[in-house]
């Protein structure tokens, strides 16, 4: 199928494509726009979300400091505290007033389901009330991890929390995460620490209550305090919150954790400089959208195997139409009949079309035919007035200049020999272009034109020729040769004193395949590029090879076949011209015969 063809068909199915393309782009645009919105939705649900963590976590810890403040700051506990853990010795009295002290730390525990327990530490006595084993010393505490944190920590901080593991049983006994919130305790009349009120909050409870908060029950969150520490998390995958802290650092939006990406949401409390952050798994959100992805895409697909059936199917129509054209034009060209319409009867536009083409081109077919009898008639006008001039006259001419020659030098010479080779060379050149002659002749041609060239340039061209008796008689046009060994002469030897030529000639089934290489200059890669391009389009107009190209266009013409060119780097350097023609043997007594 012609490209032509090709490229019109393509716009052709491009058009009747176009309104199945336009669908298709607005439907996938809809979806990424759908996204977007779902996207953006989804972050401010999670930034409410945000807000109910904070309100639930600030509701638990501003109890518990309110609590740790209670008693910080409840002067009768502490000084009854103090009194009875510094006396001597302890009456009944003492015991009851230690007991109601003890009694009422616990009350205040146990009526919150979510504070385990509530430690004060005393410094002067080294001694701590829990709610759990009363009044104890340091050294006999089943659960004081609480109190390392409180004595590493600097005396500027007076309020703070801390995430860790309760053992009340001692460190073999059941583990229990908490929350425990400090209050450092000070007398009220000098400002010194005296001690710390330490509130264990349950992590379950916290847990349980920001859970009721969240968005979907695949929501995850965490909360950090100010320095970074991890204070509330219900992340199920402990391999998760070291990517959390690493998106935190990065400021970044969303992470991955398997097969899952996670939104990240987060805000930074401005009372308590805490951080809360929020973990959302996108296809919680995006399982509409996606479903709406789905089913767009399927009618998308739907959409446009549709359009291409019925593009294939009205495009195969037009293609046979567009064919039949063609098929017109290609007669035309050819010089062949043009074909009849064909079954246009149910199209009216492509039968009044065909006609109308085919019409044009019967006219432009008849003007190119009258044109051809006018540049004949041109040509055998001229070939007349050629025929007028009497050859005999440049041949005479020359034996009388040769014979004035012998005279004045009184012998023969090397003028001699010039004017008598270039004599044979004229008659040979004036034989009839349209007859063939046997190879040998042409071969004896060659030789006169070598010898010619190495008299006039003073130069030594050495031809070699290799070519099988039997092929003497082989039809060959005149000047077939004589071009190719110029084009040796005249380029490949340039600036030089000599050179070798070799002519050979193989037989090849039912074509000769003729060979002439120099040992010259050669040709650069692109200027054979260029030649061959010359061959090809037949422009003698450009480039230096005038003689090769006219060569190879005249033995085609006068073969009536494609004659195979080829033309490259020879082995010695220079360059090689090969060309294939037909075999046509001729009478061995024969002068010849037309073409």
């Amino acid at each position: 199928m012609p490209r032509s063809l090709l490229v019109l068909l393509a716009k052709y199915v491009f058009i009747l494509f176009l309104p199945v393309l336009i669908l298709g782009i607005l439907g996938y645009v809809s979806v990424f726009v759908s996204r977007g919105y779902a996207e953006e939705q989804m972050r401010r649900l999670a930034q409410t979300s945000l807000y109910q963590i904070e309100r639930v976590s600030q509701q638990f810890f501003g109890e518990a400091q309110a609590t740790a403040i209670a008693f910080g700051t409840a002067a009768p506990i502490l000084r009854a505290l103090e009194r009875q853990l510094g006396a001597d010795a302890m009456d009944l009295e003492g015991l009851k007033e230690l007991e109601l002290v003890r009694n009422l730390v616990s009350t205040s525990a146990h009526a919150r389901q979510h504070i385990q327990s509530i430690n004060i530490y005393l410094e002067k006595f080294d001694t701590v009330l829990t709610t759990e084993d009363g009044i104890q010393n340091v050294a006999n505490l089943a659960d004081c991890s609480w109190l390392a944190e409180y004595k590493a920590r600097p005396s500027e901080s007076i309020a703070w929390a801390s995430r860790r593991i309760s053992t009340p049983l001692g460190p073999r006994g059941p583990k229990e995460p908490v929350v425990s919130v400090y209050q450092r305790l000070f007398t009220l009349a000098a400002g010194d620490i005296t001690g710390v009120v330490v509130l264990n909050i349950r992590e379950k409870a916290i847990r349980d209550q920001i859970r009721a908060a969240a968005l979907t029950s695949s929501q995850r969150f965490v909360v950090f305090d100010g320095a970074g520490e991890l204070l509330v998390s219900d992340l199920e995958d402990e391999e998760l919150l070291p990517r959390v802290r690493e998106a935190v650092r990065r400021y970044a939006t969303s992470l991955f954790h398997g097969d899952t990406e996670y939104m990240v949401s987060g805000m930074v409390s401005r009372d308590t400089e805490w951080r809360y952050l929020t973990l959302t798994p996108r296809e919680v959100f995006f399982a509409p959208v996606t479903g709406m992805v789905r089913l767009s895409f399927s009618i998308v697909t739907l959409a446009v195997v549709a359009g291409l059936v019925i593009v294939a199917l009205m495009a195969r129509r037009s293609a046979r139409y567009i064919r039949q054209i063609f098929d017109v034009i290609e007669r035309a060209e050819a010089g062949l009949e043009l074909p009849t319409v064909q079954n246009h009867s149910t199209t009216g536009f492509n039968y009044i079309t065909y006609h109308v083409l085919r019409a044009f081109v019967e006219r432009q077919y008849y003007q190119l035919q009258l044109s051809e009898r006018a540049y004949r008639e041109k040509t055998l006008e001229l070939l007349a007035l050629q025929s007028q001039m009497n050859p005999h006259f440049l041949l005479n001419t020359l034996e009388a200049l040769n014979w004035q020659i012998l005279t004045e030098t009184g012998g023969p010479g090397p003028a001699n020999e010039m004017v008598g080779s270039l004599a044979e060379i004229m008659k040979y050149a004036l034989r009839s272009p349209t007859r063939f002659v046997p190879l040998r002749d042409e071969l004896e041609n060659v030789e006169h034109y070598v010898h010619i060239q190495s008299l006039r340039q003073q130069s030594s061209y050495e031809l070699e020729v290799d070519i099988p008796d039997r092929l003497n008689e082989a039809a060959m046009i005149p000047m077939t040769l004589q071009p190719l060994v110029e084009n040796c002469i005249v380029h490949g030897f340039r600036g030089r004193r000599g050179g070798r030529i070799r002519i050979s000639v193989v037989e090849l089934g039912e074509s000769l395949r003729l060979r002439v290489e120099d040992d010259g200059h050669g040709l650069a890669h692109s200027r054979l590029e260029e030649l061959h391009k010359e061959l090809e389009t037949h422009d003698e107009e450009q480039g230096d090879h005038i003689g090769l190209v006219n060569t190879v266009r005249r033995v085609r013409l006068a073969f009536d076949a494609p004659v195979p060119v080829r033309v490259e780097p020879g082995v010695s350097g220079g360059l090689l011209v090969e060309l294939e023609v037909p075999i046509r043997m001729l009478p061995s007594d024969s002068g010849g015969m037309s073409a």
